[in-house]
């Protein structure tokens, strides 16, 4: 039998994530973990067993926990939580480091206001189609038809291109042959089982993957100081 492809694995696992956020009470914080409650209790350690029933994105569902329904709740969280506590700051860090002031026009406080009462159907509609408010006023505004028709496009990392191929040896070094360390606090034989599981295009780990390779690759920078 051939092996899945991995876009077809890595629809599937999208497809997962968003039913596992429909059936939540606040799919929002549902669909930024990288880790399902499942895999918890194999990949973490003894320091870190007190904590698998908690819920590290307890914060950023209370958030938007007065919204109407999984679209406000998401908006809400978003803008109390996700960018002032990560994109926001994110920026600010990295703009100072290299000496840049950056500002952010849109979240002017009257913008914010505006769009906040803009009705959703001006923002997406029933064909899926996005921002469409902004679209149209680009185009009345003369803009090229490849601006306001353009596909949204956003700024992720293609996480598996590089751990199929550059970050490959990286992970296999890390999650592998030296998972332990991380070690107390996560199993190195889970963290292998997710590695090659990924690798071998059995599961899609991604998210999972990347946030241990992420924290290893700090534990050995730590370690080497």
């Amino acid at each position: 039998m051939a092996r899945p492809s991995d876009e077809r694995i890595g629809k599937g696992e999208i497809i997962v994530r968003l039913l596992d956020g429909m059936a939540s009470a606040s799919p929002h914080a549902s669909w930024r973990r990288y880790l399902r409650d499942a895999n918890r209790p194999d990949l973490y350690g003894v320091p870190l067993k007190p904590l698998i029933d908690s819920n590290p994105l307890a914060g950023y569902a209370e958030a938007g926990a007065d919204g109407r329904d999984a679209w406000e709740k998401g908006l809400l969280a978003d803008q109390r939580y996700y960018l002032p506590g990560d994109m926001l700051i994110k920026t600010d860090r990295t703009s100072m480091y290299h000496g840049l002031e950056v500002r952010v026009p849109f979240l002017d406080r009257r913008m914010c206001e505006l769009a906040g009462g803009i009705d959703r159907r001006q923002l997406v509609d029933i064909k899926g189609g996005t921002k469409i408010v902004l679209r149209r006023a680009a185009e009345r505004l003369g803009l090229p038809a490849e601006v306001f028709r353009a596909r949204k496009m956003g700024f992720n990392l293609p996480m598996n291109a590089l751990l199929r191929n550059e970050l490959q040896p990286h992970g296999d070094r890390l999650l592998d042959r030296h998972a332990d360390i991380l070690e107390p606090h996560l199993s190195a034989d889970s963290i292998r089982r997710i590695w090659r599981e990924h690798r071998e295009q059995k599961r899609d780990h991604r998210f999972t993957v990347w946030t241990l390779l992420v924290l290893a690759t700090f534990k050995e920078d730590t370690l080497s100081l």
